[in-house]
């Protein structure tokens, strides 16, 4: 027989059945810090018209995803959004601008390993670019 201090499993008819206590808001409550925040399709594209409508004169907006196949077409229809920018895996002319704008390096002996290595190893140029701040 189970003691009355131990907690009973709850089914979920007698759960529903408890009655929740209303609990006073916290202080220090803030709604945006919730993990339990879902932002809506319909919240979003108001936020963004918001946006357009309060900007006087032109104003880019960025906007970033991994996944541009998931988004709604309602997001990313002309007049919403006009530009898509594919950015790509770090190549060789990039890693010769950064390391001439990090590292002020024009000419390197290892330029052409670093070729090849970049043709079968997919890094970001912002991955490349901490590389080379942290060999400053």
């Amino acid at each position: 027989m189970p003691s009355h201090h131990a907690p009973l499993p709850l089914t979920p008819t007698s759960a529903r059945k408890r009655k929740k206590k209303k609990s006073k808001p916290r202080a220090d409550y803030n709604p945006y810090e919730s993990r339990d925040t879902k932002v809506m399709l319909s919240d979003l594209l108001n936020f963004i018209k918001g946006l357009w409508s309060t900007c006087g004169g032109k104003r880019v907006i960025v906007f970033t995803t991994n996944h541009v196949d998931n988004l709604d077409p309602a997001l990313v229809c002309r007049g919403r959004m006009d530009m898509h920018i594919q950015m790509s895996y770090c190549r060789f002319k990039a890693f010769k601008t950064l390391t001439k704008n990090y590292l002020g390096i024009h000419v390197h002996r290892l330029f052409d390993a670093v070729e090849e290595q970049l043709k079968e190893v997919k890094i970001t140029p912002v991955d490349v670019a901490k590389c080379l701040l942290t060999a400053k």
